[in-house]
């Protein structure tokens, strides 16, 4: 059978973990999955119908009488690309996609989701079942961290309502346990409450281990997106412009291109460098770490390449930044023996 249909799974779905539908454009037919990589994940399941191969029968038997070109994707939720969902994050998107389509059925089966009975004109509604009242306890969850996290931000009902495009009986509901925000509501909720949207899914914030702050830990991170700066002195989640941030890793200057020369001076040493300071490539900071101290100096385009930094009192690790080449870490500064 031919219809007016392709199936794009290299451009419908971006390479970004978070939810998508399978659509049988005839039937109206819809088959969800949450997958690290949306647009892998879309390859492989065609390439697993089109070799008669995919778990799913029911969507096999559809496949093989109607053909791929009567099948679609549509991105439902697409997350960060920086993000990193584990397996029961991505299983709380699902259930919660699930959740809100009363078409879609799980795309794979077996992934501890179970297709949910919908009863016909005029039957009686199925009784509760230990899955559903786990379902209503997710939802409670959720409502009172978004409860918590509205209230930290010093924002009336009314006015989340407003950001997201929702009334303030709706964020009621959610804070109540009756009800969760819509799958295409969720990076504004997230963004507004200054929290991860995988934690609001999970209904919890987890806090790390108490953290000794060992300097030698420290560790830089650079937003991709507007440039900012920041630390950490052992595990953190840390983000920006709606990206997770990872830790820059340090190199070792091998060629010597970045290696600064130092001069000592009183109170301190002063510190240049060879190296272009263009708006496209310059040092865009540089930090000392000794012992219990750290000194921290961000470096400007058009600027001379020069900085002083103090006496630390004992060997330090001198830390640059460059915009182009990344971290260099110089472990015995002053020596600067890489």
């Amino acid at each position: 059978m031919n219809n007016n249909h392709s199936t794009p799974p290299a451009h419908a779905c971006p390479a970004q973990p978070g939810v998508a539908a399978l659509v049988h454009v005839p039937t109206g037919g819809r088959y969800l999955g949450a997958f690290p990589d949306l647009r892998s994940a879309c390859n492989r399941t065609r390439l697993q119908l089109s070799a008669g191969l995919h778990p799913n029968r029911s969507l096999q038997g559809l496949w093989k009488e109607y053909g791929e070109d009567s099948f679609t994707w549509e991105p439902v939720i697409v997350l960060n690309r920086d993000t990193k969902p584990d397996r029961p994050q991505l299983l709380a998107l699902l259930r919660l996609c699930l959740a809100q389509d009363g078409q879609a059925q799980p795309l794979l089966p077996g992934a501890g989701i179970k297709t949910p009975v919908r009863p016909s004109a005029g039957a009686a509604a199925p009784a509760a079942t230990p899955e559903s009242e786990e379902s209503s306890m997710d939802n409670v969850k959720i409502g009172q961290l978004i409860f918590q996290l509205r209230t930290e931000q010093g924002l009336t009902q009314q006015q989340l309502g407003e950001q997201l495009g929702v009334s303030n009986k709706t964020i009621s509901k959610w804070e109540c346990g009756n009800g969760a925000p819509e799958p295409s509501l969720w990076a504004g909720l997230s963004l507004a409450l200054g929290a991860d949207v995988l934690k609001l899914l999970e209904g919890e914030l987890r806090p790390n281990r108490p953290n000794p702050g060992r300097m030698d830990r420290i560790r830089f991170y650079v937003c991709p997106s507007c440039g900012n700066q920041l630390t950490s002195t052992g595990a953190a989640d840390l983000s920006c412009c709606g990206r997770r941030l990872s830790p820059l890793a340090a190199n070792v200057d091998t060629d010597n291109c970045h290696t600064p020369k130092v001069a000592e001076m009183d109170g301190g040493f002063y510190v240049t460098l060879p190296h272009p300071m263009t708006k496209e490539h310059h040092f865009a900071f540089a930090a000392c770490v000794h012992d219990d101290r750290l000194w921290f100096q961000r470096l400007y385009p058009e600027q001379d390449c020069a900085f002083q930094v103090p006496d630390l009192r004992g060997r330090g690790i001198l830390y640059l930044y460059c915009t182009q080449h990344g971290l260099f870490r110089f472990p015995r500064f002053p020596d600067l023996q890489p």
